[in-house]
């Protein structure tokens, strides 16, 4: 399960007057890549070996992000994706790693491959929802995030994205709800009462 930031300002402004959602509901780390090798239509050894480097590659990915250095570990994904492009747990990877980057196009283009191959990976609506949201895609945001809901209905990262959605939609009333749901399914997730706290002053 990913950890989550919980800094003490969760919302900030851009110059342009828009929010910065960096710090709303995002990995404090990458997802994990699982150490399994899929047929792909490799001989074992030739996929095994590509598994073990694309391994390699996501650890050095990790080191590099939690350094503070998002582009290093952008590079070192798009290797790993070159490597295993079909990967979700990269693809997903990516899409948060551009967005903090600032691409928002190819954040949104990896998220968007990442749940095509794997729709019901929650960890990897998060990510692409996160860039749909400061792209004001609102609506197809609120779909994936009702689909994430049905498979997780306690997850507080999923329940507060929601949050966010149906607040910048005008639907405090519904937001204020899933943010208090959010809160119950997980009290120590600082992010939750934020953004309800500016929800309710809305």
């Amino acid at each position: 399960m990913l950890k989550r930031v919980t800094p003490s300002s969760i919302l900030s402004t851009k110059p342009g007057g828009d929010y910065d959602f960096t710090h709303c509901s995002v990995p404090q780390r990458l997802l994990p890549y699982k150490k399994t090798v899929k047929n792909r239509g490799l001989t074992p050894v030739y996929g095994l070996l590509k598994t073990m480097q694309t391994n390699a590659l996501q650890q050095k990915a990790e080191a590099a992000f939690q350094r503070g250095d998002y582009k290093s570990s952008r590079q070192l994904l798009e290797q790993a994706l070159s490597l295993e492009p079909d990967n979700t747990v990269v693809l997903a990877n990516l899409s948060y790693l551009a967005y903090l980057c600032g691409d928002l196009e190819h954040a949104l283009a990896s998220g968007q491959r990442a749940i095509e191959l794997q729709p019901d990976n929650v960890d990897a609506i998060i990510n692409y929802v996160t860039a749909l949201h400061t792209d004001g895609q609102f609506s197809k945001a609120e779909t994936l995030l009702k689909h994430a809901i049905s498979l997780a209905a306690d997850s507080a990262p999923v329940l507060t994205l929601y949050n966010l959605v149906l607040r910048d939609t005008g639907r405090i009333c519904e937001a204020i709800e899933y943010g208090k749901q959010a809160i119950q399914a997980d009290p120590s997730l600082v992010n939750a009462y934020n953004n309800l706290a500016m929800t309710v002053q809305m």
